[in-house]
This record gives C-alpha cells, structure tokens and sequence, in this order.
C-alpha cells in the first residue's frame, strides 16, 4: 500500500501515463491510501 501522491510521482517518474489502475481506495487515519490490484497499459 502506497499514500495515493507517492503512487502517482512513481508511475509520473517513470513514464507511465496511459494506464489503468484497479485497485482500492481508502482512508485510514486521515491519509489516502490506494492498494493496487494491478496496472493495465491502455
């Protein structure tokens, strides 16, 4: 489980931009929290 900005700088950082991202969003004290299922290159 990444903090939802870290996973986006990572996937920004390393080019991948036309993605699809499933997975899971959610709150857990006051910071937003995103578990990637897995990454689908459009």
């Amino acid at each position: 489980m990444l903090p939802s900005n870290k996973c986006i700088k990572y996937l920004k950082k390393n080019k991948i931009n036309n993605i699809k991202i499933y997975g899971k969003i959610f709150r857990n004290e006051n910071i937003i929290m995103i578990h990637v299922f897995y990454i689908e290159e459009m």
